[in-house]
């Protein structure tokens, strides 16, 4: 069997940071969250994961934004050891990245492909078998960074569809991406 060397990080991604020095993130907030129909409030900032270039596979998607003169990135990348991570640049400096859950950590997880909106972006996640959640999270531009200000959620249970909740609520006050978790939002 012929080996091929594993593909390098496309050379844009700044991925100079140091070696993943955070513990990776389970189950945060999961069984807090559970069965909270609120949106989180001011918790503690989400934990940041540093990932460097030589963990990076595959570029599967790559936003280019311009908030307060500034201008920012959002990578989401498919790492060596299988998973994905969502990471967010000001310029050449790394505001946050978040390991994405996986099938196996949440079933049926997936995140949509991120889109561009006259005053920021949004991404949308799913996930469930029997209960199936759908998020809409809307970010702006507000002094100078990307702050969630909206999120539209459908929650049904598929042996009953025609009984589909919805729910589109304003986040006041409005939360900077870089304490944004989408672990935060998930409900099993």
């Amino acid at each position: 069997m012929i080996s091929k060397p594993a593909p390098e990080a496309p050379p844009d991604i700044p991925m100079k940071s140091a070696f993943i020095h955070m513990t990776l993130l389970t189950v945060i907030g999961l069984s807090t969250f559970s069965a909270c129909d609120e949106l989180p409030g001011n918790e503690e900032p989400m934990p940041t994961l540093k990932i460097t270039a030589g963990e990076v596979v595959h570029l599967a998607q790559r936003v280019d934004l311009e908030c307060g003169g500034s201008d920012f990135r959002l990578f989401r990348v498919s790492l060596k050891n299988g998973s994905e991570a969502l990471s967010m640049f000001k310029g050449e400096n790394e505001l946050r990245t978040e390991l994405l859950p996986s099938g196996s950590d949440v079933k049926k997880f997936k995140l949509d492909p991120i889109r561009k909106t006259a005053k920021g972006f949004e991404m949308s996640m799913e996930h469930g078998e029997r209960y199936y959640h759908s998020r809409l999270f809307e970010f702006e531009c507000q002094d100078g960074s990307f702050h969630l200000v909206r999120m539209k959620a459908d929650r049904f249970d598929t042996s009953n569809p025609s009984r589909i909740r919805k729910r589109d609520q304003a986040v006041k006050p409005s939360i900077p991406f870089e304490q944004f978790g989408l672990r935060l939002y998930l409900i099993d």
